[in-house]
């Protein structure tokens, strides 16, 4: 086995000191073994001949720190950074059905501290950690204005990992799946039992849009360095196994996308806690259908003025017994559901939790103009049961067979024109 590592470095080397800096292309029809690790310089564009003919080989004895690619030129620069493209990394893995078993690799690609990169047309095959970005956000150099487009991602840990970046990052069509890993049926086993397909921390601005994510699901959270922000459009989250959209800090605009659980095991379609500033749902669907699964939790224990919304969403939970959210903790938090349809079967009577549970003092509510599927039966099921007199509305909503669950004496909920019967 030929290490390729030196004579690729030598040429991207090279490349980088030409003006302007210059392409280095890998022919097709070949595996490159990189025992060590591959720096691409500002500006130079190291492609390949597509990602099924031109394939980087990480053995398990590799030595490269940092990332298997990564992008060198000095921290902090401002001008372009490098370019990945038409290519793929393919790390060895044990033939496993365990997540343990598998060799914990750096990440595939690895940048930080740098602004104008792309990648584009990249498979990663069976990697421990997808793509890692990370930046200073506004303490130093942040790492941002990059794009990653047309990416396929088989991960057995988190697929996309940022915090840091104070520029945007546009992702598009991109797919984390164990079939874009050329997973073994063992190792498929493995896949989606840990990690994220995005985890992301400060990011000021991310564009994420036609994106397909199997099994893992997004988590957004509060680093050191801040909390994530941006919008997402046409996002589909199939089979997750766990928490499908955990919201622990940040604030986004979704659009469209659609999200559903893995039937066979429990999972959560959305954990909204600590630091959640304000996401907004547009148009998006969610299913939730299997035993042990749950809909929305919205808990808000630290922080305050957070908010959570939903406009024309549709709800799908089948049979299950459970409320589709909840609204607990003690902190001031808003929930909006507007426009929006609640499916589940037709038997009332199986009911004995309310689709809205709010048991929050502090909260406030606008649940307005939504739809629940119409049941029959003599015994009514609860759409909402609000603890006690907290500021907000709950008007004109439509369904058949459903009750409300309310204080008798209102002064700050303002209940009016539902129609249920």
């Amino acid at each position: 086995m030929t290490d390729d590592t030196a004579d690729i470095n030598a040429r991207l080397t090279a490349a980088g000191n030409l003006t302007p800096p210059a392409e280095v292309f890998l022919p097709g029809g070949k595996r490159y073994t990189i025992q060590g690790g591959l720096r691409i310089p500002n500006g130079v564009r190291l492609r390949g001949d597509g990602p099924d003919s031109t394939i980087l080989h990480v053995p398990a004895t590799t030595t490269a720190v940092g990332g298997i690619l990564s992008f060198s030129g000095g921290v902090g620069e401002m001008n372009n950074a490098g370019k990945v493209q038409d290519l793929g990394i393919e790390f060895d893995q044990p033939d496993s059905t365990l997540r343990d078993d598998m060799i914990r690799y750096i990440p595939a690609i690895y940048i930080e501290h740098k602004y104008n990169w792309e990648i584009r047309n990249v498979r990663l095959s069976r990697a421990w950690d997808g793509i890692k970005i990370r930046g200073a956000g506004g303490t130093g150099p942040g790492s941002g204005t990059g794009r990653i487009v047309d990416m396929n991602i088989g991960q057995f840990n988190n697929g996309i990992d940022i915090d840091g970046p104070s520029d945007a990052i546009f992702v598009d069509r991109i797919e984390t799946h164990w079939v874009c890993g050329n997973m073994t049926v063992n190792q498929r086993a493995a896949y989606g039992t840990g990690g994220w397909a995005m985890q992301v921390g400060r990011m000021d601005d991310l564009h994420l849009s036609n994106a397909l994510f199997f099994k893992t699901g997004l988590r957004f959270y509060k680093s050191a360095n801040g909390v994530p922000s941006g919008t997402m459009m046409g996002v589909t989250l199939d089979g997750i196994t766990g928490i499908a959209w955990s919201l622990e800090a940040g604030a986004f605009s979704v659009i469209g996308g659609y999200t559903t659980l893995d039937k066979r095991t429990a999972g959560k379609l959305i954990e909204a806690t600590q630091d959640v500033i304000d996401y907004r749902f547009n148009g998006t669907r969610f299913t939730a259908a299997g035993v042990g699964q749950t809909g929305v939790n919205f808990a808000q224990t630290i922080g305050q003025n957070s908010r959570l919304s939903f406009s024309t969403a549709y709800w799908n939970t089948g049979s299950l017994n459970i409320p589709v959210f909840v609204v607990a903790g003690t902190r001031a938090q808003q929930l909006l559901i507007q426009g929006s349809r609640f499916q589940c079967s037709n038997n009332c009577a199986q009911f004995t939790t309310p689709r809205i549970l709010v048991t929050n003092p502090a909260a406030s509510i606008n649940i307005a103009n939504n739809t629940v599927q119409d049941c029959g039966g003599a015994t009514k099921a609860i759409f909402a049961d609000i603890s006690s007199d907290i500021f907000g509305a709950i008007i004109g909503n439509i369904g058949k067979g459903w009750t409300l669950k309310i204080p008798p004496s209102l002064v700050n909920l303002k209940v009016a024109h539902n129609t249920f019967g």
